[in-house]
This record gives structure tokens, C-alpha cells and sequence, in this order.
């Protein structure tokens, strides 16, 4: 091994592992060279599926107004509340998602931020661009099979630490904006036209539940602020959470290294949040929300009504 290639450690379906192995020999190239290139395909089907969404703009906005127009002119004594802002707010977060690089579209914290409301993303732009690519070659069962993969929606970063999340901005150069395209990229939001959301300080977590809001610095203190909560709250909780996590690993364990199958040295990468019962630290704020959202309903709390994420970091 050169001292130009590393070693990755990251999980993967099993179904896209076989495939991986049927695409190299079909195509009659190394496994190595369908990973290395994977990250230049994906960049033309995200700028691809982007510049679809900015060039359906226009006609968004277009139908929007005719949408008011025709709310406007309907008699006054019909009940319609709110649809005129609703319709406000999906194009702009439209259009505040494409100048973001939201390849899948507006997150649920985007959604409530500019609505006040928790609605679920419909739809994904990028899966849309994904089959529409995949059909054009004819590989229509390939597309099917797709669709299955989606329908597990269990995508996650593996193993992300600290100091990985610390060379992100670094990392970043690796992307030159400036070789793609702008009115993308940059140019999608004039500073005038940019939608106001409400925003936290910078890098901090909001809580929100019932009767109390849980505010810290990091996405650990995050979960050790919720478990706890949940734990303190009803200690039957802790037989909820114990199957929580993800295909690598638990949420919760009642030891260090159970926290890490197959990884004790990670094992240091944990936190004992009661005492005897232990969460892993590692996680990249992605994880960190989908494990919060995860351990508030294996507890039977309702997401975005019993309790919602107000702000997080990403």
C-alpha cells in the first residue's frame, strides 16, 4: 500500500457490497476504481438534480401565484387559514434548499424554522435525478432495486469522531465552489432575498419537549441531556432505549466496550450518562439527530408534537 492510499473503514449494504463486485465485473474495472470515482458521479447527479430544481423555480413561482390568485377570489366565508403562507413558505425554502446544496430538499429543522410547523419532507429531488438517470440507460431493474434500498432509509456515518468532525472545514477545499456552477451554488439567493429564519447561536443544540428545553454545546451533551431526562422521568425507559441504535452499534449499554462490538478501542469514545449505563460520543451531528429522534419515539413520545429539535449544528 503506497503512501497515497489509506485504509477506510465505513459500512455498507450488503446488496450494494454485491453490487459493487457485479459493477466491476461487468464493466471489467477494480472495485477500487468504481469507490475512488464515486465521489466525481455523485457531484454531476447532486449539480445535476440542483440545476433542475433552480430551472423549476420559475415555474414554481409561477403556480404559487396562481394558487393565490385563485385563494384570494374564493368566497370570504370559506375556512381556508393559512394556505397562502404555506405556499410562501414552500418556495422559499425551496430556493433557500438549492442555494444550501440540499440535495434531498428542505431538512425538517429548515421546515420548522420557516413554518413553525413540523412537517415531514416530501419527496427526494436527488433519488428523483438518481432514476430518471438510471432509466435513460434502460436499467430498469436497477431502478427497482434502488427503490427497495430507499425504503430502509438507514444511511449514517459509521464512525465519525471529534477530530474527523474537526477537519471538516479543511476538507472543504477539496470541493473548489468555484468550479461549479454559481448560479447554483452561490448566486440561487441574493443577501436581499434570503428568507429570515429563526436561528440558535451558532453550534448550539435546542431541545424542545413538553415541559422543559434542553440547551448545550455539543451533540453528546445532546443525548446525555435527553437520556437522562427520559430515564429520569420514567426508569422503565432504559428497556425502550436498549434497542436503539444503529447496524454497528447500540445507543446504550451497561458497559463500555458493549458499546463497540468488535471495537474495543474505541471503547474509550463513551460517556455513563446514569450510573451503570453508558452512550457512545462519537457521532456526527446526523447521527446525533436521528438517535434523539429514534430514542424519543422507542419511549412514545410523538416528534413534533411531545418534542422537536428547535436547532442543532448542520
Amino acid at each position: 500500500m503506497s503512501q497515497e492510499n489509506i485504509r477506510a473503514t465505513f459500512v455498507m449494504r450488503k446488496g450494494s457490497r454485491d453490487l459493487l463486485k457485479a459493477v466491476a465485473h461487468r464493466y471489467g474495472v477494480s472495485q477500487s476504481e468504481i469507490m475512488n470515482t464515486a465521489p466525481f458521479l455523485f457531484i454531476v447527479l447532486a449539480e445535476r438534480s440542483l440545476k433542475r430544481r433552480q430551472s423549476d423555480l420559475g415555474m414554481l413561482e409561477t403556480l404559487a401565484d396562481q394558487a393565490w390568485r385563485s385563494i384570494a377570489s374564493m368566497p370570504g366565508h370559506i375556512v381556508i387559514g393559512d394556505v397562502d403562507q404555506l405556499l410562501e413558505h414552500a418556495v422559499e425554502l425551496e430556493r433557500q434548499s438549492i442555494a444550501n446544496h440540499q440535495v434531498h430538499g428542505p431538512s425538517e429543522e429548515d421546515i420548522e424554522n420557516r413554518s413553525g410547523r413540523c412537517f415531514p419532507p416530501y419527496g427526494d429531488p436527488f433519488a428523483e435525478t438518481l432514476k430518471t438517470a438510471l432509466e435513460e440507460v434502460g436499467a430498469a431493474a436497477t431502478v427497482a432495486r434502488y427503490r427497495a434500498m430507499l425504503e430502509t432509509n438507514d444511511d449514517y456515518d459509521s464512525f465519525w469522531d471529534e477530530e474527523e468532525a474537526e477537519r471538516i472545514a479543511q476538507l472543504n477545499i477539496v470541493l473548489d465552489e468555484d468550479d461549479l456552477a454559481p448560479t447554483v451554488a452561490e448566486t440561487a439567493l441574493s443577501p436581499a432575498s434570503k428568507p429570515k429564519t429563526a436561528e440558535a447561536p451558532a453550534g448550539r443544540w435546542v431541545i424542545t419537549l413538553k415541559d422543559r428545553e434542553i440547551t448545550v454545546d455539543s451533540g453528546a451533551d445532546a443525548l446525555e441531556g435527553l437520556l437522562k431526562h427520559l430515564v429520569t422521568l420514567d426508569p422503565a425507559a432504559l428497556e425502550k432505549l436498549r434497542p436503539v441504535g444503529g447496524r454497528v452499534r447500540h445507543l446504550i449499554a451497561d458497559a463500555p466496550d458493549r458499546l463497540y462490538q468488535g471495537r474495543p478501542d474505541l471503547a474509550h469514545f463513551s460517556r455513563e450518562f446514569i450510573p451503570g449505563w453508558f452512550m457512545g460520543t462519537n457521532y456526527s451531528s446526523k447521527d446525533v439527530r436521528r438517535l434523539i429522534r429514534a430514542a424519543a419515539e422507542a419511549v412514545g413520545l410523538q416528534w413534533g408534537i411531545d418534542i422537536f429539535m428547535k436547532a442543532s449544528p448542520g
